[in-house]
């Protein structure tokens, strides 16, 4: 049996993940104690202060 689910991105998360890979991401999500609910008030987990969000120009 498997289990899927969706976790929507924010565009700075998706642009991390392609150029850094899932595990970062995931790395991150973990980090901010994220959860597997939608929440649409959930935050970017990519810093606004960031050198990724430097490097993408937000």
């Amino acid at each position: 049996m498997n289990i899927y689910n969706i976790f929507p991105l924010y565009r700075d998360e998706l642009e991390f993940k392609i150029e850094n890979g899932y595990n970062k991401l995931l790395d991150l999500l973990i980090k901010a104690n994220g959860k597997e609910v939608l929440d649409l008030k959930r935050k970017s987990l990519i810093s606004k202060k960031s050198f990724w969000n430097k490097i993408i120009g937000n």
